[in-house]
């Protein structure tokens, strides 16, 4: 596996399940299925979610904020 990196990109979600965990996502014209949510957690204001998924080609962070019901790739680990 290779290291994180920092990209802070919007995304685009594709499918959800219970309610907001990610199920499918867009990122750079690439569509890519989430196998397994590892971690999910908010912000210390509480104002973002944050996920860490495992996907067949890595692991991503991703954030989602409710206020401007908008994602964004944090940071990736791709193989």
């Amino acid at each position: 596996m290779n290291r994180m990196h920092l990209y802070q990109e919007a995304i685009t979600m594709k499918d959800r399940r219970y309610g907001n965990f990610p199920e499918a996502f867009e990122w750079r014209g690439r569509d890519y299925r989430v196998k397994i949510v590892e971690r999910c957690w908010t912000t210390s204001n509480g104002t973002r979610f944050r996920f860490r998924v495992r996907c067949c080609e890595g692991i991503f962070n991703l954030s989602y904020h409710p206020a401007t019901d908008r994602w964004h790739i944090e940071n990736a680990a791709a193989d």
